[in-house]
């Protein structure tokens, strides 16, 4: 992936994890994952197995998100230092 579609991805990523529709919603389906899972029989191991999944799986896309971010932030600084090289040449070295 290049440079540019890592640093788009990872500014999209930000956004949608600051959005307040997706806090809502990741903190609605935590909850209602989490209250099933205290919720249920103890003798239910396959039934509260399949819940702890589902909320480690919801971690892990906000993690994955998370990672993005981190991802695109390199990639942009990456962009600002070879544009700030490519400024740097053009200064010296003028057409």
């Amino acid at each position: 992936m290049s440079d540019e579609v890592a640093a788009q991805r990872g500014r999209l990523a930000a956004e949608i994890l600051a959005s307040d529709v997706y806090k809502d919603a990741y903190e609605a389906v935590r909850q209602e994952y989490m209250h099933a899972w205290m919720q249920s029989p103890a003798g239910d191991v396959e039934g509260r197995e399949s819940l702890f999944m589902m909320i480690k799986i919801l971690d892990k896309v906000r993690a994955d998100m998370a990672a993005q971010i981190a991802t695109g932030k390199m990639a942009q600084a990456t962009l600002d230092a070879k544009a700030k090289r490519a400024v740097g040449i053009n200064t010296r070295f003028p057409l």
